[in-house]
């Protein structure tokens, strides 16, 4: 097992490097796959593995595993009261089991081939407060996972739920079939629309001035087409926007966390997610490929991707509609 300052070590490494598995994972199952590996390495553990409860069985299901047999995967599954990574959300808190096979929890799974390991430990994956899944990992050495060790799982664990959550959300965007765009190609413009706008009484009076429209998708309304566009520059400028947007997102996030906490810093990790999202930053690039300009391109996918989070079911989900809002507006300065 590792000592306190190498777990420790290990544990700031294994964050610092979670984010950048956005970049590296095209889905839900990649991010997973891609989360195992990379913690089972960093605790020097032989295996890791990420099971998240299902939310139409109520069943807890192994969804990704290193070190474990791959036949595993969306197969081990275990009802609330069975198993012993179960019990790390019952009790909303690290388990450490030594000898497993032992416990009464235990339920053998022959497909895992999990036999030889000796060492187990569970750690609760939460979103805002509920359970979301399970991260596990397993040794063969005899001796519990040390307090350092369960520590450090325990703090990555919180960040690898964020990522978890976002990552799911992206996944539902691209699973919705019924996802169409929301800009038609022929779209008419702004000239030849007309819109009646009623006022409501703020304060008694007659006064006069000039109108402004406050615009609640974010001044993308004004965004049209152009005509000659070169390719390579918007490329480029979509590139830059989203390279800086980032950059804030970034220091966003930190200085909330700073300020107030993690948890409320945990909305700026959901925009960095977007923005880091391949299928989010390859559908501009082709649309910007097809002869669009950049900021017509931004605006015909966050329009997409709002109208996708707004029709879906759960209310948290519908919430990142103005997430999504938010990100074009932050890209579009």
């Amino acid at each position: 097992m590792m000592t306190e300052k190498i777990a420790m070590r290990s544990g700031l490494n294994t964050l610092e490097d979670i984010s950048s598995l956005i970049l590296q994972s095209h889905d839900l199952n990649e991010t997973l796959n891609n989360i195992v590996k990379l913690v089972a390495k960093r605790m020097n553990s032989e295996v890791c593995s990420i099971y998240l409860l299902d939310n139409d069985d109520d069943m807890l299901w192994l969804r990704a595993t290193h070190g474990l047999a791959k036949e595993a995967i969306d197969s081990v599954k275990m009802a609330p009261n069975e198993g012993l990574a179960t019990m790390a959300i019952e009790q909303g808190k690290p388990v450490a089991i030594t000898e497993p096979e032992k416990h009464p929890r235990y339920l053998y799974f022959s497909e895992t081939g999990e036999e030889e390991f000796k060492c187990f430990l569970a750690i609760p994956l939460l979103n805002r407060r509920e359970p979301i899944g399970v991260i596990t990992l397993q040794s063969s050495q005899k001796d519990k996972y040390s307090p350092s060790e369960i520590s450090t799982l325990a703090t990555i664990a919180f960040q690898i739920s964020t990522v978890v959550i976002n990552a799911t959300l992206l996944n539902s965007i691209r699973e919705q079939n019924h996802c169409k765009p929301a800009i038609d190609e022929q779209e008419v413009t702004a000239e030849n629309k007309t819109t009646a706008l009623r006022g409501t009484v703020a304060y008694p009076g007659v006064i006069s001035g000039v109108p402004h429209i406050l615009d609640a998708k974010c001044g993308m309304s004004d965004i049209f087409d152009e005509d000659d566009i070169d390719i390579d520059t918007e490329l480029r400028r979509l590139h830059d926007a989203l390279e800086e947007t980032r950059i804030q997102t970034i220091y966003l996030e930190k200085r909330v966390a700073k300020r107030l906490s993690e948890q409320d810093a945990a909305i700026f990790h959901t925009h960095l997610m977007i923005l880091e999202d391949r299928s989010f930053t390859d559908q501009m690039n082709n649309e910007i490929r097809n002869g669009h300009s950049a900021p017509y391109a931004l605006k015909k996918i966050i329009n997409q991707y709002t109208e996708a989070f707004a029709k879906m079911d759960d209310a948290y989900l519908r919430e990142r509609a103005s997430d999504t809002l938010d990100i074009g507006r932050r890209l579009l300065s």
